[in-house]
């Protein structure tokens, strides 16, 4: 997308996209923290490059440089450079996400305007991660919001920020409003960071494992932590769903499948321990029913919740939340555990 189809679409959203309704996933659902194993990067860096030039080193090669700014922007302040170690300084109480996640460093940069409409500064920050998945994956908890007009996946426009991920690369772009010149800025850096990023924003290949029939548009996500109570269920591919129905119209009644192979390939072990863990906790032991016939063992269960079912299939163990009815729960797990 070139940076002028950018701006009419953002200048759109400004105008007339907030009072309607979006396709946007909800953030993909989290689980107990449990820091990452991957090593973090051993030299964190100045927060403050030494005098002189500007250091665009790292993560912050990325960032927009100096001489390509025009007349439009300056830069006011950075890059500066976080690791692990000092990421809660900048945002304190949500660095140990980012932790979970393995970010390795983080590098902002902050740009003043020096003429047009936006005579604010903006923000801009990107963070690396060592595994493989993790930028997609942190991308996928925090989109939430985004415009409907927004039709890139790994990209998420919403009231005064942008965010999007390229390979191991989270991107978040920040105004300071939603006015049409705001908008117009954020494009401006966005995709200047967008092309200084050779990474593809690839979805991966196990969400072929994932039914695509209701599959809400850019709804995929990936999680290292622990999810639903189980320890050791993560590294879990995740996709939200909208099936038919009124009972999943109103927002916040998505579904989302989930699926992911245990540790050691024994994914009837934790089916056996998924199951044996929701039938101690359930009140009513006629809330776990089984399922003949789909995969190599199925289920569902209910709870103050909802209604979720879990299926195994070789060495995928997988399953569904928060269903609305027993039927849409059956339906789509059958469908699930065919594709496995």
């Amino acid at each position: 997308m070139r940076f002028v189809a950018i701006v009419v679409a953002l200048a759109v959203v400004a105008v007339g996209c907030e009072s309607g309704k979006t396709d946007a996933p909800p953030p993909a659902p989290g689980g107990d923290f449990v820091p990452t194993e991957d090593k973090m990067a051993a030299d964190p860096g100045d927060k403050e490059p030494a005098a002189g030039k500007a250091e665009f080193k790292g993560a912050g090669a990325f960032l927009v440089k100096e001489d390509a700014l025009g007349e439009a922007f300056a830069l006011e302040q950075g890059p500066e450079y976080y690791t692990k170690d000092n990421l809660f300084e900048v945002i304190d109480g949500g660095s140990e996400s980012y932790i979970a996640f393995g970010v390795t460093q983080m590098a902002k940069a902050v740009y003043k305007a020096r003429s047009g409409d936006y005579t604010d500064e903006i923000n801009v920050e990107v963070y690396e991660f060592g595994p493989e998945l993790s930028a997609f994956g942190k991308f996928a908890l925090e989109r939430s919001g985004c415009k409907e007009s927004e039709t890139r996946t790994n990209w998420c426009l919403r009231d005064g920020d942008l965010i999007f991920w390229k390979g191991r690369k989270l991107v978040k772009v920040g105004a300071f409003d939603n006015t049409k010149a705001a908008l117009e800025a954020i494009a401006f850096f966005a995709e200047k960071v967008d092309k200084a990023i050779p990474d593809a924003a690839t979805m991966p290949a196990f969400f072929a494992r994932f039914p695509e029939e209701h599959r809400v548009p850019g709804g995929g996500g990936w999680s290292p932590r622990d999810q639903y109570g189980i320890q050791g269920l993560n590294n879990v591919y995740l996709h939200t769903y909208r099936p038919p129905g009124d009972k999943y119209a109103a927002e916040g009644s998505a579904v989302t499948l989930f699926a992911m192979e245990p540790k050691g390939g024994d994914a009837k072990a934790m089916f056996d321990k998924f199951r044996a863990t929701v039938t101690a906790a359930a009140k009513d032991k006629k809330s776990v029913v089984s399922l003949d016939g789909v995969g190599d063992g199925a289920f569902i269960y209910s709870d103050g919740y909802g209604t979720h079912s879990v299926v195994f299939k070789g060495k995928v163990l997988a399953g569904g939340r928060d269903f609305q009815d027993d039927a849409t729960a059956k339906s789509m797990t059958m469908a699930l555990g065919s594709k496995l």
